[in-house]
């Protein structure tokens, strides 16, 4: 240990009484004790896992010995976070999302086979992320999963022109970013 990292008033230790003690034995100092870092054993045994942060919470703030009220009990059980109207927020997470206004057979109907897609016997899924808002409408969107030729433009422009119900939180409609599949499926040939 350097010289200058001991208090003023504690004499430095020897080398021999550092060396006794080991790495992994406490290093004590006046009013506290310093553990060195835990290491695996050698021995292949794992680290001790850790405590779970609730429970670390619970220990520094000693959960039990908090009392409420049935006011605050009541209180506490009916705080929900409220979305204002007209929230221009947008979210990325809802409780429903959202979904084809005219259904799923009104949105294929409209849908593109590129015809290059179906000379090579192309079939997949284009997922399109649209941001969706409260009325329903596309207002953009992006490949997020391409499937080539063709496929993803044809998906893009389909989805962009599709009226949706909003995404809702709460009962609510919000402005939201949706992945949609669109599926390309080859008619089956009987």
């Amino acid at each position: 240990a350097a010289a200058g990292f001991l208090p003023k008033n504690r004499p430095p230790l020897s080398a021999a009484v550092r060396a006794s003690a080991g790495p992994d034995a406490p290093r004590r100092w006046p009013g506290r004790t310093v553990r060195a870092p835990e290491r695996p054993a050698a021995t292949g045994q794992a680290p001790r896992p850790q405590p779970e942060p609730d429970s670390l919470l619970a220990v520094k703030y000693n959960l039990s010995l908090i009392k409420l009220s049935k006011e605050e009990t009541a209180l506490l059980g009916s705080y929900a976070p409220k979305i204002p109207p007209n929230d221009p927020a947008i979210y990325t997470f809802y409780d429903e999302p959202a979904s084809f206004l005219n259904g799923e057979d009104e949105f294929y109907s409209r849908l593109f086979y590129p015809s290059r897609a179906i000379e090579d016997g192309l079939e997949g899924t284009v997922i399109i992320r649209a941001l969706i808002r409260t009325d329903g409408t596309v207002e953009s969107t992006e490949v997020a999963q391409p499937l080539g030729l063709g496929c993803e433009g044809s998906a893009e422009v389909t989805v962009k022109y599709t009226l949706f119900n909003p995404a809702k939180i709460k009962g609510r409609p919000v402005n939201a970013w949706v992945d949609i599949p669109v599926v390309f499926k080859l008619p089956n040939k009987n």
